[in-house]
């Protein structure tokens, strides 16, 4: 059925082949101009989030706590002193507020904003605590300010002082932080974030208070992202411009002119550069924003999609038809459902990678499936109709040669029988997979955003300062799902806190500093918190951890109950995600707690999970797919094998040469097992269809000598590509070429060697 269908696809090539060619360029050309118009947005919070994960829950319940439609928005400013001295000193604390005020006079960037500044939409800041701090300063001596840590007291009301100071020691103050909470609106916070930039730009050149500034918030990562994005297309492009010239030399072989081998190269090019740019286009016409992983598509159609067509090239200077429409039949019943099958099975492994995906990388695993199905059809209906065209030029065609003499390749299966090479390939297979499993089994599970833009950026020096923060103290918000009818019950609860053993030296809950002013825990939780608006007149803060109901007399009934956990002792992303996971773990299922960045921990705590999953799913997808192409039950375990032990040579590379277990690995990995199916079909497909009536070595020499050639040129060609990126200094490119490395060297080793030993073996 297979033949047939090639059979007639050849016919309508041949009967048509400038009207494919042209229609097809033409219409693609077409939606490629809406590149011209693209958007490129990332949002690293969101983009690399896991779906349906512990983190979205959360963070629905902290939106319904406080009524709001989306997240707030936060940004964050520290300051310390650059002689290291103390920031309570009054120049470099009023350096600290007169910087806070010069940011929110700034004026919003965008349409619609004129006249408008970040301190028009912010909702809640650090300005109340830093106007208690700058009073008690003034009046230090007086009984009527305390000025400790903590908390402080000033005219009798109290202020926390641990959103503010950090590494405090007997009344020196090492940073300082200010907050800022915008308010959440889609269409301003857009606007914000712009100016946020504009902000962190003038920061870096600010050094005349004495005090060191560093701005903190989502769109500063986003905008490192975008342009650590931007900086690595001079790498793809000399890897681009490396295997071009691979490609010439390659065809070289085929002893064409040097116009015409120039002109095979052009087209070898042309469509799958043609495939990516134009998935790019339509995904981009549908609205879709571009992220900054979905500039590697059109890259990665260029390494994957030359592999067919030297597969292609292969067999149409090879084939000793002279007749144009013989040879186009030969080549494409042939080649044609190979190249379909690892077409088929790139996508699918890209769609199935998607299910589990964050927003990000399901967007990347889209386009490339979309741009390789492109591929796939320009590779039929474009280049294999040049070929025609190129022939009826009378270029030089070559013929097989009829002379009889023992193949190399007849020795090479030879070899690859002896019972001392049996022995020593087998041992070594098995400790490679014994030993690559070992490596993945250790790699730690990690994600931070420094791996996702430069190494040498501004930020990646100041992210420390955040970490060092952390690891002093953060806070979590805890939310009572329900506050019980008697207060014994919620202080029972309550009391569970102090199960943790990562909180903070004497930490109390405001709950229970409450109970020891006002007592009455016997009764009810009405009566228990009779006297809240008298607490909060001395605690006014303490305002955002509840929800009050008044009636009409005046008085307030708690309705919804949180308090802050503080966490000492944990200041690297992977240690905060895991201490986090501890304390979901250990809370009474009364409290929920949130974080901030719980999206991110949820990135690092499943990464394990999401990485097996997406394997395994993958795996077993590609061995569904093959079972449907390979007509035979063995050629298709022979496929699944190679994949899982490709695989895991891969993940087993990778733990080796440094990398962690993360969403970037995983994004790569599925990427890899898709590439993997090129040099596991291939041999496998042309082994099982070559004649079975044949010795086995006769058969194996045989496909051996239909792919060995064209399979290390699109291994070389796929290394070639993604060698430059190896020396770029961000974490997610060296991964992915990492990745790309491993496939095309271990794929090719399993091609030429472990495949064909394993099939000859059994």
């Amino acid at each position: 059925m297979k033949s047939r269908f090639f059979s007639k696809l050849s016919a309508l090539i041949t009967r048509e082949p400038t009207t494919l060619t042209v229609t097809c360029v033409m219409i693609a050309l077409s939606v490629c101009t809406a590149n011209f118009y693209a958007e490129l947005k990332n949002d690293f919070r969101t983009d690399f989030s896991t779906p349906l994960s512990k983190s979205w829950s959360e963070r629905e319940y902290y939106r319904r706590f406080y009524n709001l439609t989306f997240d707030p928005y936060t940004i964050v400013l520290f300051g310390e002193s650059i002689d290291g001295g103390s920031m309570l000193r009054s120049d470099k604390f009023t350096a600290m507020e007169q910087e806070a005020e010069r940011g929110l006079r700034m004026h919003l960037v965008g349409d619609g904003f004129q006249n408008r500044t970040l301190g028009s939409y912010v909702h809640f800041s650090s300005k109340p605590f830093y106007e208690a701090i700058s009073e008690a300063i003034k009046i230090q001596s007086n009984k009527n300010a305390l000025l400790g840590y903590p908390t402080m007291n000033l005219y009798g009301v109290n202020f926390t002082t641990r959103n503010v100071f950090r590494r405090y020691n007997n009344g020196f103050v090492g940073m300082l932080t200010y907050f800022f909470i915008f308010v959440d609106q889609e269409d301003v916070v857009s606007s914000i974030k712009r100016t946020e930039v504009e902000w962190s730009n003038k920061l870096k050149q600010s050094s005349e208070s004495g005090v060191r500034f560093r701005l903190f918030g989502d769109e500063i990562v986003n905008n490192e992202i975008f342009m650590g994005s931007l900086g690595s297309l001079p790498y793809f492009l000399t890897g681009s411009l490396a295997m071009i010239i691979f490609i010439f030399l390659s065809i070289l072989h085929y002893n064409q002119t040097f116009l015409q081998t120039i002109f095979l190269t052009l087209w070898t090019i042309f469509c799958p550069c043609l495939a990516g740019l134009t998935s790019v286009a339509i995904f981009s016409l549908l609205g879709r924003t571009l992220n900054s992983s979905m500039l590697i598509t059109p890259f990665l159609v260029l390494a994957v999609g030359v592999d067919d067509a030297f597969l292609v090239l292969h067999k149409w200077f090879t084939s000793v038809e002279l007749d144009p429409p013989s040879r186009l039949t030969s080549v494409l019943v042939e080649i044609g459902p190979s190249v379909t099958l690892t077409s088929v099975t790139n996508i699918c492994a890209f769609v199935v990678g998607s299910f589990l995906s964050p927003y990000a990388i399901r967007e990347f695993c889209y386009c490339s499936a979309l741009a390789l199905m492109l591929d796939w059809i320009f590779q039929i209906l474009v280049f294999t109709p040049i070929l025609l065209k190129i022939h009826s030029c009378s270029f030089n065609v070559s013929r097989k040669s009829n002379k009889r003499r023992k193949s190399p390749f007849k020795s090479y299966c030879e070899f690859l029988m002896h019972p001392i090479t049996r022995i020593i390939l087998l041992c070594t297979l098995i400790v490679f997979w014994v030993y690559s499993g070992y490596l993945a089994v250790r790699m730690e599970e990690n994600f931070t955003p420094q791996k996702t833009f430069r190494s040498d950026s501004f930020l990646t020096d100041s992210l420390p300062t955040l970490e060092n923060a952390f690891m002093e103290h953060e806070l979590f918000p805890v939310f009572m799902k329900y506050i019980p009818n008697r207060t014994a019950e919620l202080l029972d609860i309550v009391e569970h806190v102090h199960d943790l053993d990562c909180l903070c030296p004497n930490y109390n809950t405001w709950i229970e500093e409450y109970a020891a002013v006002y007592g009455q825990t016997n009764g009810t939780t009405e009566s228990f918190f009779e006297n809240i608006m008298k607490y909060l007149d001395y605690n006014p803060e303490l305002a955002k951890n509840l929800v009050l109901r008044f009636d009409s007399n005046g008085s307030a009934t708690v309705e919804k109950i949180s308090f802050d956990l503080c966490i000492h002792g944990y200041g690297s992303w992977r240690d905060r995600a895991f201490i986090h996971e501890q304390i979901r773990k250990k809370m009474p299922e009364e409290m929920l707690v949130y974080a901030y960045d719980c999206t991110l921990f949820d990135i690092i705590l499943t990464a394990r999970e999401t990485m097996l999953q997406s394997c395994v799913i993958t795996s077993i997808s590609m061995l569904v797919l093959c079972a449907l192409f390979i007509p035979s039950a063995r050629a298709t375990a022979f496929v699944f094998l190679s994949i899982i032990s490709v695989t895991a040579g891969i993940v087993g590379g990778l733990s080796a040469w440094g990398a962690d277990m993360d969403i970037i690995v995983t994004m790569s990995l599925v990427t890899a097992i898709g590439l993997t199916i090129d040099y596991a079909a291939h041999i496998n497909y042309h082994y099982f269809v070559t004649n079975a009536t044949l010795p086995p070595v006769d058969r194996m020499v045989s496909s051996l000598q239909s792919i060995t050639y064209a399979t290390t040129q699109a291994a070389t060609t796929t290394f070639i590509c993604v060698l430059p990126l190896y020396f770029y200094n961000v974490y997610m490119y060296v991964t992915f070429a990492k990745t790309i490395i491993l496939c095309a060297v271990l794929g090719l080793l399993h091609t030429i060697v472990v495949t064909p030993f394993l099939l000859l073996l059994f």
